[in-house]
């Protein structure tokens, strides 16, 4: 929600600004990095820092729920899917196997 003190123009704004901030920079870097290469290890770390953001970002949305589960139902269902949500992470793992670079 907005903060209380912002009229809906000055939310609207910050949201813009929020929003295409990091859109116009991404679309800089986008242009300044074509046709160059990075280095091995720096993509592996970029890719690796990556994944913890995103693992950051589904803890923050799934982990609040988890906690706050009460009663058997609600603990099944919590455990039913997360169980599922490893499985299906590990089948594609599986299924999809990364091709080797010798």
């Amino acid at each position: 929600p907005p903060h209380p003190l912002l009229s809906p123009a000055m939310a609207l704004a910050e949201a813009a600004l929020l929003g295409t901030l990091p859109a116009v920079f991404m679309f800089i870097f986008s242009i300044v990095g074509l046709g160059r290469q990075p280095p091995k290890e720096v993509s592996g770390a970029l890719q690796h820092f990556a994944s913890g953001i995103l693992l950051s970002a589904v803890a923050q949305e799934l982990v609040p729920p988890m906690v706050a589960a009460k009663g058997f139902k609600e603990n099944v269902a919590v455990i039913i899917g997360f169980s599922l949500g490893v499985v299906v992470m590990l089948m594609l793992g599986i299924l999809l196997p990364e091709p080797e670079d010798d």
